[in-house]
């Protein structure tokens, strides 16, 4: 066999100089080359093109470059969006309510995976909005900033968040960027919040928050018991959580009710209770050079009055956490609002 026949693999019959221009053609054709094999490995397969920021292989979307999403309506195929280290993705992120399995949202760095909100812009735009999605949401390793509304908003999914950081550093004293907003189940650990509303809030069942620093701005409370929407009963585990006070004024105290129930059973009476379980270091607290501290407690806001609400405190150092005249901010004629202690 000639050369260009070993090269082929087969033999090569009838007129040879006719065959080999037949040959060149068809190498022109299908790019041809000395390097080339005639049969190639299978390649993975991506949904979006290769010019996109955005990969999707085996439900998982990722981005490795920066984007501008705008707002991403995440498909039912997706079981996961990665934000690579490095990356800046621009929008919010809406988890459909009929959802029916979970959804993780992760970077690969706590620091440098950034999902950035549009501010200024119109309220309301939360970071995450998964506001009726009832799965399990897991949150972890990356940075949400400067949302237009929430950071993230979930009523009823348990949110599973791990080394998340929230935080607004536009200026903006009053900008409706709460943190953490979740179900019943929620556990939150490692994180940090450096928001302009409230940090988190415990409206909707038992939560756990554990080494975690918030940032307390003059805008909001770090643990928010209820505007009005709340259930009774809740247990909040608190397990080695440092509040940094960074102002010299505050409109809600660390532990905050704002607001009274207006609907469920609650509604008549308002009389609503929270225990508190302090785990370990429970809470601690940090003042930052030029700021004073805020209130431990406080009940109501300047144009909503609040009733009928007892905190329990259960655990380490409980008795620490009595409420005093000095701890204590009551607004707008609040009464009848109560902190036992240790029992």
């Amino acid at each position: 066999m000639t050369q260009a026949q070993k090269r082929f693999g087969f033999q090569i019959l009838g007129n040879p100089k006719m065959l080999f221009a037949t040959g060149i053609a068809l190498c022109l054709i299908n790019s041809c080359s000395e390097s080339t094999s005639i049969a190639s490995d299978v390649q993975p397969t991506s949904s979006v093109n290769s010019n996109s920021a955005r990969k999707i292989v085996d439900s998982v979307l990722t981005f490795d470059r920066n984007e501008n999403i705008s707002t991403y309506k995440v498909e039912a195929k997706i079981a996961e969006i990665v934000i690579n280290d490095g990356v800046t993705i621009t929008g919010n992120i809406v988890v459909p309510d009929n959802r029916t399995t979970n959804l993780i949202i992760r970077g690969q760095s706590q620091n440098r995976s950034i999902l950035l909100g549009s501010l200024p812009a119109d309220r309301g735009v939360h970071g995450i909005d998964a506001t009726n999605f009832s799965k399990k949401l897991i949150l972890k390793n990356f940075t949400s900033k400067n949302p237009a509304g929430y950071h993230m908003r979930a009523l009823k999914a348990p949110v599973i968040a791990n080394h998340v950081s929230m935080i607004d550093d536009t200026g903006c004293t009053t900008c409706n960027t709460d943190g953490f907003s979740g179900g019943d189940g929620s556990i939150y650990t490692d994180c940090y919040l450096n928001t302009n509303d409230d940090s988190f809030k415990v409206y909707y069942g038992n939560y756990t928050i554990k080494n975690t620093t918030i940032v307390h701005n003059k805008n909001g409370s770090p643990i928010q018991n209820g505007w009005s929407d709340t259930k009774n009963g809740n247990i909040v585990t608190i397990d080695n959580v440092t509040i940094q006070h960074n102002s010299t004024s505050y409109n809600q105290g660390v532990i905050a009710f704002a607001g009274n129930s207006n609907t469920g059973a609650e509604a008549a009476t308002d009389k609503i209770s929270r225990t508190f379980k302090m785990v370990n270091g429970g809470l601690k607290f940090t003042t930052n050079v030029g700021k004073t501290a805020s209130p431990l407690y406080s009940f109501g806001t300047n144009g909503n009055s609040v009733s009928n609400k007892t905190y329990f405190i259960q655990g380490n150092n409980c008795s620490s956490y009595a409420k005093t005249t000095s701890n204590t901010k009551i607004f707008n004629n609040s009464e009848n609002n109560k902190v036992t202690t240790c029992q």
